[in-house]
């Protein structure tokens, strides 16, 4: 079990190879928790505080019973912050733990210096207990239901503020369709707008994170690899040490392992073009850019990458062309896996008109009449529109609160 004085060993002993790595970045705050601490944080995406959602409870249940299965296990959770945190469960073997500091190191380097990160506030931990309080008071004044529909309602549109590098005001770009809610919606009181602009905050702080999964865990992956290589070792922790990294990189088709990707690219870009290469890496990419400019045919038997079929019980890799899946690889992660819907303000009068930017992939029809309803009923309190295409046909489909419609498109 580690304790404070551990760990300060431990980061001691780390020192010198971080100091000469290269790696740049503000103070970290360690905190060592418990396994339930460590998964109720992760349930609340990470952060120690935040306003009370059911769907937080939800989230570590699952997360408490693949725990108790032995499916997944959380080491540690970082958060873009300054100081930065580092949350570490307490009952990681110490040698293990120098493999997360250094994880952690890395992690931290890659908020303070990737572009996606730039416009992000850095005071969040702090804005997000103010949320809570603010939550709180709100449920004291206006009931319990006002404002747990409010928020679920929110929650549909809270992968579609806008993208935060790009546009820093509030509802100024067309794929922000929460802040256009908050600046247009007719009939929301103004304590609704203040929640809703908590939430569209919040939703921006995470969503350059949805974007940068692989670019950001490769990278971590990559150091912690390169500086324990620097550190002495004994016999018992190199074993430790490369249990746990044996855990991290291992794949489990058809699921996407981003530790082991990212890595594996941060690596053959360091292999050709030197530090400057990782640097230019970390600073500039996204995941869709690590993919772009590093994925190479050479990287796929380490990177693990196959196509496989859907709905398969047992999944088997697919012989395709290196081509095809680098291209549905790109496709798969544009705008994290998020739809393009954009607000068609040309449209929009008395109703909110949406647009849906078909990259060959359907919306959920199956879904979208209760997000649909849940928009229109609590957040516009009107008519909402959004033209796509379903089997490769134009279709419009609205709802007004109390009837869904679906119907082709002339």
């Amino acid at each position: 079990m580690l304790t404070s004085s551990k760990l300060r060993e431990l980061i001691n002993r780390l020192a010198p190879a971080i100091e000469s790595s290269g790696l740049d970045f503000p103070h970290v705050h360690f905190d060592l928790v418990d396994t339930e601490t460590l998964g109720a944080i992760a349930a609340y995406s990470g952060m120690p505080t935040r306003f009370a959602h059911w769907s937080f409870g939800k989230a570590f249940h699952q997360m408490k019973t693949s725990h108790d299965y032995r499916l997944t296990q959380i080491y540690e959770l970082v958060i873009n912050n300054r100081p930065a945190y580092a949350f570490l469960d307490r009952n990681t073997h110490p040698a293990q733990a120098l493999l997360v500091v250094a994880h952690v190191a890395a992690h931290v380097d890659f908020f303070a210096h990737n572009r996606l990160f730039w416009t992000t506030p850095q005071e969040m931990v702090a804005k997000m207990a103010l949320h809570k309080r603010k939550f709180e008071h709100w449920r004291q004044l206006y009931g319990v239901e006002r404002v747990e529909s409010l928020i679920d309602a929110a929650m549909v549109l809270m992968d579609f503020a806008g993208e935060a590098p790009r546009i820093p005001l509030m509802g100024q770009s067309s794929d922000d369709i929460l802040g256009h809610i908050i600046l247009h919606a007719p009939c929301l009181e103004e304590w609704e707008k203040d929640a809703l602009g908590m939430l569209h905050a919040e939703a921006r702080y995470f969503w350059p994170q949805q974007l940068s999964k692989i670019a950001n865990e490769g990278y971590a992956t990559f150091w912690h690899q390169h500086l324990l290589q620097q550190v002495d070792l004994t016999a018992e922790e190199s074993w430790e040490i490369s249990r746990l990294h044996a855990k991290v990189v291992e794949t489990h088709p058809p699921q996407l392992n981003p530790y082991r990707l990212g890595a594996a690219i941060y690596k053959s870009l360091w292999q050709a073009g030197g530090w400057d290469a990782v640097w230019r890496a970390r600073n500039e990419f996204d995941d869709v850019g690590l993919i772009r400019a590093g994925l190479t045919e050479n990287i796929l038997p380490q990177a693990g990458l196959a196509l496989y079929r859907p709905a398969e019980s047992q999944p088997e890799p697919r012989q395709a062309p290196f081509a095809l899946i680098k291209s549905q690889l790109l496709r798969d992660l544009e705008n994290a896996g998020i739809p393009h819907l954009t607000v068609d303000r040309a449209r929009c009068t008395t109703e909110l008109v949406l647009q849906h930017r078909h990259d060959g992939r359907d919306l959920d029809f199956a879904l979208l009449p209760f997000a649909l309803q849940m928009i229109a009923q609590r957040l516009w309190k009107g008519k909402v529109t959004v033209y796509t295409m379903r089997n490769r046909m134009g279709r419009t489909v609205s709802h007004d609160g109390d009837h869904w419609m679906d119907s082709a498109t002339g």
